[in-house]
């Protein structure tokens, strides 16, 4: 009954398995509105903000927004491809995870530390996906004639900036992930091979 109370312990998730009991439990979440890919994805999202802002009205013309459906129809292909990019990382570090590595992680009481690591890449895919959603909606909103209102288009371009941004960001991060993970095995490896040296040593002083 204990592990399944414990965070971290990993019969805590035989039942809480799901996206946003992930989510509540790692608060990977929090990467959002508190964390370094959030202050530059705001950033630059300001940035690009105030250079729209600046244009002259005379500016947004329908070759404008021609251009400005190509450029989303060119977002999305790249979302999609960093989408491949997250789900094959996650194929190839859940299947570089044994068994034994997960034992005693979770001996440790550490397993949610581990969860964290591998949601994060989840998670991504999710805001992956989300901002697909998001720049095809405000493609089939350009392709369709209508005038220029200029509050819609500014949430719109914030919207969009803050998502592709933040993704962009975010899969580039995932590499610090791997990293960790990498670093993680080494840690516990390292741990058998002194404890294996030991039992050595304990060998040697009973002969």
């Amino acid at each position: 009954m204990k592990g399944k109370e414990n965070k971290n312990n990993i019969q805590y998730y035989f039942d809480k398995n799901r996206y946003f009991d992930m989510l509540k439990s790692t608060k990977v979440y929090k990467d959002i509105y508190w964390s370094k890919e959030c202050f530059f994805s705001i950033l630059f999202t300001i940035l690009i903000l105030f250079l729209f802002k600046n244009m002259p009205i005379e500016s947004f013309t329908k070759e404008l927004s021609d251009k400005l459906s190509d450029l989303l129809g060119v977002l999305i292909g790249s979302i999609f491809g960093m989408l491949g990019f997250v789900i094959g990382g996650l194929a190839l570090i859940v299947g570089s995870i044994g068994k034994k590595m997960i034992d005693k992680i979770n001996n440790d009481e550490k397993f949610n530390s581990l969860l964290g690591i591998i949601f994060r890449f989840y998670f991504v895919g999710s805001i992956l996906a989300l901002t697909a959603l998001t720049q095809i909606f405000t493609y089939i909103i350009l392709i369709f004639p209508s005038e220029f209102e200029k509050k819609l288009t500014c949430f719109l371009i914030f919207i969009n900036s803050y998502l592709f941004i933040f993704s962009l960001i975010s899969s580039v991060m995932l590499m610090g992930s791997c990293i960790r993970l990498m670093i993680l095995q080494y840690h516990y490896e390292d741990k058998d091979k002194d404890k294996d040296k030991d039992k050595d040593k304990d060998k040697d002083k009973d002969k």
